[in-house]
């Protein structure tokens, strides 16, 4: 199944394709886009054919910065651990990674994103253009308030608007109109940006910036999904009809739930397919009527090549009525058990956060707030 056959049409997105540029705060206090915020960012930027903006400006201070969270973060636990010992008179053995380790998960997660990714060298012609709006105190620079850094990233955003829409979020309130968030980009910047053709929204987090992006999002297709799905999983539930002397008819109905994961570019679907069953007994055996199979899993759907694997079915349920007009219910559970053989058990980060949920946004972006006003950059 394609993935075009799973999404809506596109014509009410604008004619060049979104970029979103995050500055370093943002990078930091999303944690590198692990976070269902971070998710239903990648996930609108696969349905929409965007891209991630990365200036080495900014890529240079994610390494410091979220480098230095690491540190803060295994310091925190060490310290912890020597309040237990000192407390209880022993503590759990626990090897934490080196800030060696920490810089290197840094650049797996940047080439995780790498398809979509968009670099942008820091040149010479940047350097000078970002000198000039320092010694002219011009946005994102102010009255006594040079911010080289700030001017440098702001070339990198007008090189990618040539070919996109960017949307920039950043918490430095220097690129807002009267440093206010509220009002948006600030008017001298925004008109700089029309003069070269070019379109720039600026964003002070990643839900109102997510918001904006949805709007023009294509939507997954359930009904496509449900037939793709029934296709896989009637062969498994035949076995278990033909056993109470059933025999799976027609699909009824199909709902399909989508939720996002860690993993960039897939979504991990529960699903529920109703079947009809005909008693193959007939009137002149059991004469049950009104007999249904309701299937219930999960499985992942690839955003990159539209398929849907991993099926994983968890109950069979079936409903019917007795020769006395009774309702019957019998059903099939089934368990699924991962486990660790030898050596020690390390918990791997995982999430599943619905991809409509406003709410998990939201309460994901509170804890963002709150990172992000200890972490913003001064300089």
């Amino acid at each position: 199944m394609a993935k075009e056959e799973l999404t809506r049409d596109k014509d009410t997105i604008s004619a060049k394709p979104p970029c979103i540029v995050l500055d370093t705060n943002i990078w930091r206090s999303e944690l590198l886009l692990r976070n269902p915020l971070g998710a239903a960012l990648l996930f609108a930027l696969h349905t929409l054919g965007g891209c991630l903006g990365l200036p080495d400006v900014i890529y240079d201070e994610i390494q410091k910065q979220i480098g230095k969270a690491g540190r803060e973060a295994t310091d925190a636990i060490k310290g912890g651990f020597a309040t237990i010992e000192k407390i209880v008179g022993h503590r759990p053995d626990c090897t934490l990674p080196t800030p060696e380790q920490v810089q290197q998960s840094i650049a797996e997660r940047i080439g995780e994103l790498g398809p979509l990714l968009k670099r942008v060298p820091f040149t010479l012609e940047h350097a000078k253009a970002a000198l000039l709006r320092v010694n002219e105190e011009s946005p994102p620079n102010g009255l006594k308030n040079q911010q080289f850094k700030d001017s440098a990233i702001w070339e990198a955003v007008l090189e990618l608007a040539q070919d996109h829409t960017v949307y920039f979020v950043t918490t430095d309130k220097g690129f807002f109109e009267n440093r206010e968030p509220s009002k948006g980009l600030g008017r001298v910047l925004k008109e700089e940006a029309a003069q070269k053709g070019a379109l720039v929204h600026a964003y002070a987090n990643l839900s109102s910036c997510l918001a904006a992006l949805r709007k023009e999002a294509p939507q997954i297709d359930e009904k496509k999904l449900g037939e793709a799905i029934d296709s896989a999983i009637r062969e498994s539930v035949i076995p278990s009809a033909n056993s109470r002397a059933f025999q799976v008819g027609d699909l009824i109905d199909a709902k399909v739930e989508a939720f996002l994961t860690q993993q960039v570019s897939t979504l991990s679907l529960s699903f529920q397919l109703t079947y009809h069953l005909e008693d193959v007994l007939g009137s002149e055996g059991l004469g049950r009527t009104e007999a249904i199979v309701i299937a219930r899993g999960d499985c992942a759907y690839s955003l990159d090549s539209g398929e849907v694997t991993n099926f994983r079915l968890n109950e069979e349920e079936f409903i019917w009525r007795d020769q006395n007009l009774n309702q019957q219910r019998n059903r099939n559970m089934y368990a699924h058990i991962d486990g660790v053989i030898g050596g020690r058990r390390v918990v791997k980060y995982e999430f599943r956060t619905p991809l409509d949920s406003e709410e998990s946004h939201e309460a994901a972006q509170q804890n963002a707030n709150a990172d992000a006003s200890k972490n913003s950059r001064t300089g």
